[in-house]
């Protein structure tokens, strides 16, 4: 089937860890926060353009820390606002809705409307990775694939998908894990605008010990999925 392969951040999520001048002050007794987990997707930027290059799609990405907006987030979810945020004025939350969340969520949602329009096929991988300790708890995966378990070609192109990486390596592919594919999200918004005929979002969750230090893998990684990709969709 014909389909336009698009990336985009993570949670919005290949953000970054940047904040501008006015609000780093939120940070000042605790910094560390910014170069954790919680304050952007640790190596999954290097995954991601390495991907949009291999197969020459676009990739929108927030650079911004989410601990002062979730792009990821709908207005209005609980977790927008970070604990370091939530107590911000009004108009201040609203500078950061107006000139970081609308922007890149409107980039992307401009981006899918023109292919579709365009009688094509969208594929919308959303890239995120996750810690792999939480709460003292292990997290027993390599590598997530988060999909809409209702909407059958995501269903379809998930299990496709887990098994070719599974066939290919010796990863712990697991779907719908650590996350909930249909949870409140990017692609979960999109999904409503757009039917699966037009329009598959997936989430591919990456395990953070795979993608930092020395022994990093994102290369191999970002290969392996790109080759998967292209045997399952190409004629």
């Amino acid at each position: 089937m014909p389909v336009e392969a698009l990336l985009r951040d993570g949670s919005g999520r290949l953000q970054g860890r940047r904040v501008p001048q006015a609000y780093r002050r939120l940070f000042e007794t605790n910094p560390e926060i910014l170069l954790s987990h919680r304050g952007f997707d640790i190596g999954i930027l290097k995954v991601a353009r390495r991907i949009a290059r291999i197969l020459r799609t676009p990739l929108f990405a927030c650079h911004t820390t989410r601990l002062l907006i979730d792009p990821n987030r709908s207005l209005g979810h609980t977790n927008l606002f970070s604990e370091f945020s939530k107590s911000l004025p009004d108009s201040e939350k609203e500078w950061l809705i107006h000139n970081l969340y609308h922007p890149h969520r409107e980039a992307v949602s401009v981006h899918v409307k023109q292919l579709i329009e365009s009688n094509l096929r969208v594929l919308h991988l959303s890239l995120h990775s996750f810690t792999p300790i939480l709460r003292e708890r292990k997290r027993r995966a390599d590598i997530g694939i988060l999909y809409d378990p209702r909407r059958l070609c995501e269903t379809a192109l998930a299990k496709a998908l887990q098994k070719n990486m599974k066939d290919s390596s010796a990863l712990r592919i697991r779907r719908n894990y650590p996350y909930y594919g249909h949870s409140d999200g990017f692609t979960t918004a999109l999904r409503k605008i757009h039917g699966e005929r037009r329009y598959l979002g997936l989430e591919i969750e990456i395990n953070q010990g795979m993608l930092s230090g020395k022994r990093s893998r994102a290369a191999w990684l970002a290969d392996l999925l790109c080759r998967s990709l292209k045997e399952i969709l190409e004629p």
